[in-house]
């Protein structure tokens, strides 16, 4: 579903996905209302994205909330032990 977006102008997206709704809000204004709650094969979860082509675009102040995502664990990860070694030189 492309949108005709003004260059050089901050704009506002706001996607919500529920199950298999989403719904797509440019500027405060509706967009875009979609049911794929009809296609059998359609994932329960996973990821969701947001893009462009053909163009440089700048992402900011980027939001993403749900009542199920997992906290991130740095414990016993490789970046956490290289940095904590890596203080005791």
């Amino acid at each position: 579903m492309p949108i005709n977006l003004t260059l050089n102008t901050w704009h506002h997206v706001t996607m919500k996905m529920e199950w298999a709704n989403l719904t797509l809000w440019l500027n405060d204004e509706l967009m875009q209302k979609v049911d794929w709650s009809d296609q059998p094969s359609f994932p329960k979860t996973g990821p969701l994205g947001l893009g462009a082509g053909g163009a440089e675009v700048h992402f900011d102040n980027f939001v993403i909330t749900s009542d199920d995502i997992q906290p991130v664990q740095p414990e016993a990860k490789l970046t956490t032990i290289w940095g904590w070694l890596k203080s005791y030189q």
